[in-house]
């Protein structure tokens, strides 16, 4: 249902946020002199994911009415290894082993930086739980043992949480920094817009280091996932 990303993908991220979502291919012509050089020595797999996920942030761009001039060495990496977006912008790129996708918006828009992270439904061990859950997650994904999707849901969620506040906060963030809550409140979606095959929800977040916390303010944070048969995709936004 990921193909299906252009029917539902407006829904999902809101007005102000442009995204593209693509099957991993070898889109390596696309790249830039100095994009193509970052990944010169890497395997096809890790070409394919990078270019296409750089794919996806072009046509983001685009759609936010930036032209390649705006960016002409191409999306290069901080040394932190995030995106260095153009002036401007605030984004976020993530890729599963088949599908890439990326998200953009304008920094004098409503958010002050955004996070996406695209995962494969998976099982995520209850020894790997432990490294990134807190009690209280454990606790509700526990409880909600029948959804099969949840643990990954949460995983991804903190890739999101990660990408969105590592550029405001300037340090690293651990999967136990963050507390998320209510995983399965459905985000509200007007019946014509549903699709079938596709779930809507609204976590919400703690931020449990008190650093942290006081360099973020966790009541401008909103999350989203999508939840689909084979992948989850998690939104976190910090506005403005």
């Amino acid at each position: 249902m990921i193909e299906t990303f252009d029917q539902w993908g407006d829904v999902f991220v809101g007005n102000g946020v442009f995204a593209s979502a693509r099957p991993v291919a070898d889109h390596t012509d696309a790249l830039t002199s100095a994009e193509a050089d970052i990944v010169a020595t890497s395997v096809a797999k890790r070409k394919n994911t990078y270019s296409t996920g750089r794919y996806c942030a072009r046509e983001s761009l685009q759609a936010l009415g930036l032209a390649q001039e705006a960016f002409s060495d191409g999306l290069l990496q901080r040394p932190d290894g995030a995106v260095d977006w153009p002036v401007g912008v605030v984004g976020s790129i993530s890729h599963a082993n088949d599908w890439a996708i990326a998200a953009v918006s304008s920094s004098s828009g409503a958010y002050a930086s955004i996070g996406i992270d695209i995962e494969l439904i998976d099982r995520v061990s209850r020894d790997v739980l432990r490294l990134i859950a807190t009690e209280h997650e454990r606790d509700e994904i526990d409880a909600n043992e029948h959804l099969r999707w949840l643990r990954v849901a949460l995983f991804s969620i903190k890739e999101s949480v990660y990408k969105c506040l590592r550029p405001l906060y300037g340090e690293f963030i651990n999967f136990k920094d963050v507390q998320l809550m209510n995983l399965t409140t459905p985000m509200p979606i007007e019946d014509e817009k549903r699709m079938d095959g596709i779930e809507f929800y609204n976590p919400s977040i703690k931020l449990l280091l008190p650093k942290l916390s006081a360099c973020c303010d966790e009541s401008r944070l909103s999350i989203r996932l999508a939840v689909l048969p084979k992948h989850v995709v998690s939104l976190v936004f910090y506005h403005s």
